[in-house]
């Protein structure tokens, strides 16, 4: 079964723009429910995400990751995150510029 959906999010070319590309994260879950992919224009929204869809997390530890989320350094962010969610799921977040082609049409 095939439950994709597309979604257009128009941004600032100058918020994220890395010489004439654009940098997206892949945020990749492997849940009790299933696998989930998603894809955002700015990293700290992956970072969200990841906080919201993981699986055994308490509140507080939700609460934490959230303000380790807002720092540039991500060791601190990823220690508690393994160390708190469940073992039975799995979790990856990539980043990929995709370069911009004038339109050629």
């Amino acid at each position: 079964m095939n439950n994709s959906k597309s979604y257009r999010t128009r941004i600032q070319s100058d918020d994220n723009n890395s010489h004439g590309g654009i940098t997206v994260y892949t945020v990749a879950c492997n849940l009790s429910e299933g696998i989930q992919a998603d894809v955002f224009a700015f990293e700290h929204d992956a970072y969200l995400y990841l906080v919201d869809r993981a699986e055994g997390l308490a509140d507080a530890q939700r609460i934490e990751l959230v303000q380790l989320a807002e720092l540039p350094d991500r060791e601190p962010f990823w220690d508690l995150f393994k160390a708190s969610v469940s073992p039975l799921t799995s979790y990856r977040i990539e980043s990929h510029t995709l370069q911009l082609q004038a339109n050629l049409f």
